[in-house]
């Protein structure tokens, strides 16, 4: 009875705005909690984000670094931070934290 009190005597002190504000909040976290709503689509390309930044390839581009890099990507060693060379595997399993190996639980969060 107590909390039940100590809520409506907290909505009593909010404007308007504010309790419209966190309602939309906490409606908001219950769609996505059921993936409602994450998916967006992005906006079209217009002005100066659709123009062609770069006017052409170079011409003597050396690939070697590029090839290594990818070769290493694909093999499962990357860069991540300070660590250097770490094996995460292809594809990583990204809710495992490099450093120690612990694995973050898959729930929404």
């Amino acid at each position: 009875m107590a909390k039940l009190a100590w809520k409506i005597n907290r909505l009593r002190t909010m404007a308007p705005a504010e309790v419209a504000w966190r309602l939309r909040q906490a409606l908001q976290a219950r769609f996505e909690k059921h993936g409602i709503g994450l998916l967006r689509r992005p906006p079209a390309a217009h002005g100066a984000s659709a123009q062609v930044w770069l006017g052409s390839m170079p011409v003597n581009l050396d690939v070697r670094p590029y090839r290594q890099a990818a070769d290493r990507i694909l093999s499962g060693r990357f860069d991540m931070f300070a660590l250097r060379g770490i094996e995460l595997g292809f594809p990583p399993h990204w809710q495992r934290d490099p450093k120690t190996g612990t694995v973050a639980p898959q729930a929404f969060g």
